[in-house]
């Protein structure tokens, strides 16, 4: 398998204009971000703290005119998360090889770098806390004037035969006002994990609307999640091209359906400042209240997100 990739690499690397796509001798591009948070917890039994949650260089470009690729080590844990090569198969299909994020959830895929609350919701954490991420493998995936898709083969748990599969799939019956979809996801782990999924995404231009539902089974045990997000952004000369983009999240999430009192609901409210291009701030408060059990896990949240490109 290893030398049909390497031979269809260099065959890509090899046909037709060996320039990129923006015209320009093949080239590598540099481009990088980092989340610096405080948190400030309600309950005096939780201390407060300072965090980098994520601190990532990127390295990519196009090496022929059909060939991309990327790579993204991660500089707080010295591992790479992603590194891949994206080939051009047909016009509205590429091949994807190598380590890549899973393709499953629509409030995860932008996650962390153009997402509009600073801490994904816990229906997505369902997800995010049970599969590995990012995960080795094969993905086709494309886009059409209406449609986009992706579905991938990974390896899941290398230590087991079985492979995962994923996929998601996306439809825009109106260009950028409406978007639908749905992903899917299976793999064996210690024990066989699936999830599914449906997402809307309208954007109104001065208002927005993403909601989400997420299903997932393990064994015997079955989760459910949703979340509702509405946000407005602000522009405005006064703001010397500046952007406020003020936003409130609901979500909930029941980790096992067959256990009454277990589930949790959260509420996330505040801003998103868009300095400029490099600089994105979050200031977010996030109230958690859990089914039966009195327990204060509200917290006050500054996210400082940097960038470069």
């Amino acid at each position: 398998m290893i030398h049909i990739l390497l031979s269809i690499i260099v065959l890509q690397m090899n046909t037709g204009d060996i320039k990129s796509k923006t015209g320009q001798v093949p080239s590598v591009k540099i481009s990088g971000y980092t989340h610096f948070i405080y948190t400030y917890h309600t309950a005096d039994s939780i201390i407060d703290n300072f965090n980098i949650t994520h601190a990532r260089v990127k390295f990519y470009g196009n090496l022929s005119r059909r060939l991309f690729f990327r790579l993204e080590p991660n500089l707080l844990t010295g591992k790479i998360r992603y590194a891949y090569f994206d080939m051009s198969l047909f016009p509205f299909t590429s091949l994807r090889v190598g380590q890549f994020k899973v393709p499953f959830g629509a409030e995860y895929q932008p996650y962390p770098v153009k997402n509009l609350t600073p801490t994904l919701s816990k229906a997505t954490q369902l997800f995010t806390q049970e599969v590995v991420t990012g995960d080795k493998g094969l993905e086709l995936h494309g886009k059409f004037p209406h449609l986009k898709y992706a579905l991938a083969l990974m390896e899941a748990d290398p230590t087991i035969e079985s492979k995962a599969i994923g996929g998601m799939i996306s439809i825009f019956p109106v260009k950028k006002l409406l978007e639908l979809g749905g992903a899917y996801y299976s793999g064996e782990y210690s024990q066989e994990v699936k999830f599914m999924s449906g997402f809307v995404k309208i954007d109104l231009g001065v208002a927005g609307l993403r909601a989400e539902f997420i299903k997932g089974n393990m064994e015997d045990i079955d989760k459910m999640g949703y979340y509702l997000t509405l946000y407005a952004p602000i522009c405005s000369q006064k703001l010397q091209g500046s952007k406020i983009t003020p936003v409130i999240k609901y979500g909930y999430a029941d980790p096992n359906t067959e256990i009454d009192g277990d589930a949790s609901k959260e509420i996330h409210a505040g801003l998103l400042l868009k300095f400029h291009k490099h600089l994105r701030v979050f200031s977010f408060y996030e109230i958690y209240q859990e089914e039966t059990i009195d327990v204060n896990n509200n917290r006050f949240i500054i996210d400082f997100n940097f960038s470069f490109q």
